[in-house]
């Protein structure tokens, strides 16, 4: 995976707060999550996508190039809609919500589903 990120996600990575959870929702390739795991500044991270072929190659690249085994923190891949996300235990997004590659509608609902399913619990939204 490219361990370089555009200036738009660079920017979007400048505003995660260190030592918490890292939820890219809206995923795609992934890049926000691996430079955020990469880093190692952060707890947990989340990739979050509806399409299980971007889930699938996204896992696939993360194992072969960014996946680090002395690192103790999770990489969890989550194959689901963001709308209708249903979270197992009592696991709540918390940290850091990062949704870019949208558009604000879908946003706006996604946010607005969490907040109904009452599974958002998150520090940052950006």
């Amino acid at each position: 995976m490219n361990s370089k990120i555009s200036e738009r996600l660079k920017t979007i990575y400048d505003q995660l707060i260190p030592n918490s959870d890292v939820w890219d929702f809206c995923c795609d390739h992934g890049y926000l999550g691996a430079a955020a795991y990469k880093s190692k500044n952060f707890k947990n991270i989340y990739f979050v996508d509806q399409v299980p072929t971007i889930i699938e190659k996204l896992k696939n690249r993360f194992q072969k190039y960014v996946y680090d085994q002395s690192y103790q923190n999770e990489a969890v891949f989550i194959c689901e809609d963001a709308k209708s996300l249903k979270l197992k235990n009592t696991l709540k997004i918390t940290g850091n919500l990062c949704i870019a590659g949208v558009g604000g509608l879908t946003i706006i609902e996604i946010l607005e589903s969490l907040n109904k399913n009452n599974v958002l619990d998150a520090d940052r939204v950006i």
